[in-house]
């Protein structure tokens, strides 16, 4: 039994298959077929393998790549990379504001006069404080003591 194309081919052209035939007498048509497909293949293969070959060094390599067309007056191609530095960037301080201090006044020291004064008006509030606190708790114990 002969694969797809030989039996195609035989029913088409009305000849026996393959196993039909014994050595290189195999029909014209079949061998051009098996010829143009071979090459075919080679191509193809061949087109592969330089395709590998040509990304494998472009991407080890770092490399660019172009592909022209001979035609007079036609060019594609990538420009070169332009290296530059970057602008230069300027700071500029701001300008200095200069003020006045508002102005500091110092109270004299009290004299001895005037603490001993405060002093004393601080002892008699003290005094006084103790006296209201004392009538509290004298009314307060005459008030709730004293209810038997």
């Amino acid at each position: 039994m002969g694969t797809f194309f030989t039996v195609a081919m035989c029913a088409v052209s009305d000849r026996r298959p393959l196993e039909a035939h014994h050595g290189d007498s195999r029909p014209l048509e079949l061998k051009q077929m098996i010829l143009s497909r071979t090459v075919f293949k080679l191509a193809a293969a061949g087109l592969v393998a330089a395709g590998a070959l040509t990304v494998a060094a472009t991407a080890n390599a770092d490399t660019s790549w172009s592909v022209g067309i001979n035609v007079p007056g036609v060019v594609v191609n990538e420009p070169a990379p332009v290296y530059t530095y970057p602008a230069p960037t300027y700071y500029q301080a701001p300008r200095p504001v200069y003020s006045v201090p508002p102005p500091v006044y110092y109270e004299p020291a009290a004299r001895w006069e005037e603490r001993r004064a405060e002093r004393w008006e601080e002892r008699r509030a003290e005094r006084r404080e103790w006296r209201r606190r004392q009538w509290e708790r004298e009314q307060y114990h005459r008030y709730y003591e004293n209810r038997d």
